[in-house]
């Protein structure tokens, strides 16, 4: 009978934290060979439980409708053992690789066989305590796939037993390599000459002919389990901490509400999106801070994989499977009630998990459109989660507010007079009402006379007044108080509204608009009205869109900003001040933006260092340079902003997210939008009074809103038209709940 594996792991609790006002999101598929390594082994505890069951196991959120253009499911394939599977990786569809304590075996495309032979395991290493144990499994192709394994001592041995890593050399020959004591319980590879596997207090590098020590850095106890990077001198190893390789040397990086969360696994898309998993907590970096993520369990969640931004899978305890859409963790059914320990796919349409009492899962797509899964990093995502999956949006020259909720729909409440709130009414609503006929929206957009959304299955549809075409449905004319679908949009991911223009993010990075284009805000190199989407003339590769009055902007996945449509007040940012640009044109001097937003007549981004930069329209000090007047052409830096996660340009004020969760805000403070309790104009940064624990901020005309991490949303400032969801309609209010949510 084998041994257990044994290792560690103390429990916490997760809080749901999703959402942002704005998207931060790396796009970039995963086009890395390697993965994070097999998962550690089956550990202390209950154990596998019963055999097959329902899945996905308890204390998991219930499953959603696949995205665009997907269809698919788990189905069990025999692997040939009943050992417990221990962890799973490979280089091809046809070249999967599985293993037990004592055994590896291969997918061949079309079924699991013994192999590749490694006689070590059969023989032993010539130490006394016989074969071998194996760990972990990973590397970066076929000619540098890497097994690690510990040597079990015998009955009464006090040996502790050698760590060996095994290169496997095709399917009939291995070479076992002795580490001394590392047991590597993660292998991950970006190069055949650069491969990494950690374990313990240890961490070694493949360099091409062999291994070598660089474990500086690591302290005792870190209890490595797994290691995944994105470049030569970006390299992260988690365990019982968490540690950065930064080109010669570790650092252990604190994750501020981790508690004593122990990391099982790691997987990212780029170094910009990287997520790791463990007690059933989830944190996310976005280049800048770690997010926790409540993971859709409450089990314990032990390896992670993805094929993008917006497609990742994490397994787990009692059969759980859960799975990252671009919005939120849910619950996907797995049909079996059995530890899985590794995850691995060759692409988004087949994916494998393995895990206890010899189960072998596959995940394929019974039918495909063409659509795959939706890359998160092209839709509204969170550089600071929360919220309970609430998303909240005003419109920056409007007096009315909406909330996408976490089961899909939506509810709006204040000025109501263009039917903007799609309750079918165009009375003015003084808390919220639900917009009627929405369901599945997964983002919602909002402005003066129109508001729009983008829904699961990549359709949009909007509502409220349509004489420039603004809703997309090839009319101009009329009021229309209930969503009505867009015209050609099948693949969207993100929606964003103008004063009388909308656009649309597709899943491939282009963008698509509609409406008013007096100023070239629909940016297809015209100026003439359009009733239904056109192409902008921009880079595809956007992973946000942005609209202002008449301006619009998009964030690229580079890090650079395009803007296009109105510019005389310097909306563009390119050092210029010209009416009608008709297409994109590059942000002058932007090269690591995160996140966007547009005010009326101003456009501010949040850099990767956590700094803000802002340019347009300033005459009441929104830009942040410290005066008011004269408008700013070129993006400046705003004093004081040093750790921002989320912006929110309004009417005539500014706002942030710090990562500490407090707001600050400067601008426009007549009706006490900035929230420092003063009705006095502020040319810097000031503190929104009473709130610490915001996610996500957004702001109307004279007025602002927050979510905060319990869910819960708070606005204040004007109170004319309701818009500060309390009702009724009063004068400056402080900070206050909207009520009826």
């Amino acid at each position: 009978m084998n041994r257990p594996i044994p290792f560690f792991w103390r429990s916490t609790l997760a809080t749901l934290i999703v959402l942002s006002a704005v998207s931060c999101s790396d796009p970039a598929p995963n086009t890395g060979n390697g993965d994070g390594g097999a998962g550690p082994g089956p550990g202390p505890g209950p154990g596998p439980g019963p055999g097959p069951g329902p899945g996905p196991g308890p204390g998991v959120n219930p499953a959603e409708p696949q995205l665009p253009g997907t269809t698919g499911m788990w189905a069990r394939v025999n692997p040939g053992t009943m050992e417990d599977m221990l962890g799973v990786w490979g280089t091809a569809a046809n070249n999967v690789l599985a293993i037990s304590a004592l055994e590896v075996r291969k997918f061949n495309g079309t079924s699991w066989i013994v192999g590749p032979m490694v006689p070590e395991l059969e023989e032993g290493t010539g130490h006394r305590g016989g074969a071998p144990a194996v760990r972990a499994l990973g590397g970066f192709d076929a000619a540098s796939t890497f097994l690690s394994a510990v040597t079990i001592p015998g009955e009464g041995s006090p040996d502790a037993g050698r760590g060996i890593m095994i290169k496997v050399m095709g399917m009939t020959g291995t070479v076992a390599m002795p580490m001394r004591s590392l047991y590597a319980q993660g292998i991950w590879g970006r190069a055949a000459n650069d491969v990494w596997a950690v374990g313990g207090d240890y961490a070694i590098h493949w360099n091409g002919s062999a291994w070598e020590n660089r474990s500086t850095g690591i302290m005792q106890n870190a209890d490595l389990q797994d290691v995944w990077g994105s470049s030569e001198s970006d390299v992260w190893a988690v365990g019982a901490g968490v540690y950065h390789w930064e080109g010669g040397s570790w650092r252990q990086v604190e994750i501020a509400g981790a508690g004593a969360t122990n990391f099982l696994g790691i997987w990212g898309s780029g170094p910009r999106d990287i997520w790791l998993v463990g007690n059933s907590a989830a944190q996310r970096w976005n280049g800048m801070t770690w997010t926790r993520h409540f993971a859709g369990t409450t089990q314990i969640l032990r390896d992670v994989w993805g094929s993008a931004t917006g497609d990742v899978w994490a397994v787990g305890d009692a059969g759980t499977v859960v799975r990252w859409n671009g919005e939120r963790w849910y619950g996907v059914t797995s049909g079996v009630n059995v530890t899985l320990n590794g995850v691995w796919g060759s692409s988004a349409r087949d994916i494998w998990t393995v895990g206890a009492r010899g189960t072998a899962l596959h995940y394929t797509h019974t039918a495909d459109n063409g659509g795959g899964p939706r890359n998160n990093a092209l839709g509204p995502s969170t550089v600071m989660g929360g919220g309970n999956g609430v998303r909240i949006t005003a419109a920056a020259n409007a007096f009315s507010a909406c909330v996408r909720k976490a089961d899909g729909t939506a509810a709006c409440w204040g000025d109501n007079r263009s039917a903007m709130l799609g309750d079918g009414t165009m009375r003015t609503q003084y808390t919220p009402v639900a917009v009627q006929g929405l369901s599945g929206a997964v983002d919602l957009a909002v402005s003066q006379y129109h508001a729009c959304a983008v829904k699961m299955d990549g359709t949009a549809a909007c509502w409220g007044t349509n004489r420039s075409g603004q809703l997309g449905n090839g009319e101009t004319q009329g009021d229309y108080p209930m969503p009505q679908m867009v015209s050609g949009i099948e693949d969207a991911v993100q929606v964003a509204v103008g004063n009388a223009h909308s656009c649309a993010l597709l899943r491939t990075g282009q963008v698509r608009c509609w409406g008013q284009n007096n100023a070239g805000q629909v940016g297809d190199g015209q100026t003439t009205n359009r009733g239904f989407p056109a192409s902008v003339n921009a880079p595809t590769d956007i992973v946000q869109v942005v609209a202002g009055f008449g301006h619009t902007c998009a964030l690229r996945n580079n890090g650079g900003v395009v803007c296009w449509g109105a510019g005389a007040q310097g909306q563009i940012g390119n050092g210029t001040m010209t009416g009608i640009n008709n297409m994109g044109l590059p942000v002058s001097g932007i090269t690591d933006a995160i996140a966007l937003s547009a005010g009326s007549n101003h456009t501010c981004a949040v850099r990767l260092n956590g700094r803000v930069l802002c340019w347009g329209n300033n005459a009441s000090g929104q830009v942040g340079n410290g005066m008011a007047g004269a408008p700013v052409a070129m993006p400046i830096e705003v004093a004081g902003i040093v750790d921002a996660v989320g912006v929110a340009a309004a009417g005539l004020h500014t706002c942030v997210v710090r990562k500490t969760g407090g707001v600050r805000c400067w601008g426009s403070n007549t009706a006490g939008q900035l929230g420092d309790n003063t009705m006095v104009n502020r040319l810097s940064p000031v503190d929104v009074m009473g709130l610490t624990d915001a996610v996500r901020v957004t702001g109307g005309n004279d007025f602002t809103c927050a979510v905060r991490g319990n869910g819960s949303v708070v606005c204040w400032g004007a109170n004319t038209n309701g818009q500060l969801g309390r009702g009724m309609t009063t004068g400056a209010q402080r900070l206050g709940p909207v009520t009826g949510l």
